[in-house]
């Protein structure tokens, strides 16, 4: 349960200090007068490419989760 905690506590700092350091974009001075300060990828939705991580992630952990407790009652019969 400790290392659990200890692994929980360093995934949030580590979430907060990737949001210490962000950057807003750069200022468009002469690069193109007509253009916009879009970012790079041309403001590409993530939303698919998200729910798809999330989905294989839980598809993960409940493998992960179904193995566990298959070992746990075979080994008590």
């Amino acid at each position: 349960m400790g290392n659990y905690l200890r692994t929980l506590l360093l995934v949030t700092l580590l979430g907060i200090a990737a949001g210490a350091f962000a950057q807003p974009t750069p200022p468009n001075e002469n690069a193109n007068p007509e253009g916009t300060n879009d970012p790079i990828g041309g403001g590409a939705p993530i939303g698919s490419g998200l729910e798809l991580m999330l989905l294989l992630g839980g598809a993960y952990i409940g493998k992960k989760w179904y193995s566990t407790t298959k070992e746990k009652t075979t080994k008590t019969k």
